[in-house]
């Protein structure tokens, strides 16, 4: 449980997720995400991620506690946004706008021109959110995806 006390952001830590949350981060997303039509998560995909790009995957955290989750994909040449979640005793305190404006300086400070944040097309909330903050449905593109 969050302590009562808590008021606005300066009560949240923000830092790089590491190995040792891997498993919490798949209960974390499967409880606090939209995980319809995703690919299962699993440890070694995480685990990968982290090692590959150790700066990707930012958690807010309260008494060392991840309440929210964003990753920030960088390829060299695009930037992604993937995996906001926000724990729902937190939701509506500008977690998820702070989570995703560190993520846009992320990449942006790695040479980022453009950031695609990925979301479902199910997930009204999150259309809306995306848009208080900048962000503009593409109409023209469709995600194509294939399964390895």
């Amino acid at each position: 449980m969050l302590p009562l006390e808590m008021k606005d952001l300066s009560d949240f830590e923000f830092r790089s997720a590491t190995i040792e949350d891997v498993d919490y981060l798949i209960k974390f997303w499967l409880e606090n995400s939209e995980t319809a039509n995703r690919p299962t998560d699993t440890p070694e995909l995480i685990e990968q991620l982290i090692l590959r790009d150790p700066e990707a995957l930012i958690v807010a955290t309260i008494d060392d506690r991840i309440i929210g989750t964003v990753i920030a994909g960088w390829d060299g040449w695009r930037g992604c946004i993937y995996r906001i979640a926000i724990d729902g005793s937190v939701r509506r305190m500008g977690l998820g706008k702070e989570l995703i404006e560190r993520a846009e300086r992320r990449l942006k400070s790695l040479g980022a021109e453009r950031i695609l944040a990925m979301v479902l097309e199910s997930n009204e909330p999150s259309h809306s959110f995306y848009t208080s903050l900048g962000y503009e449905k593409q109409g023209e593109w469709r995600r194509w995806a294939k399964k390895l």
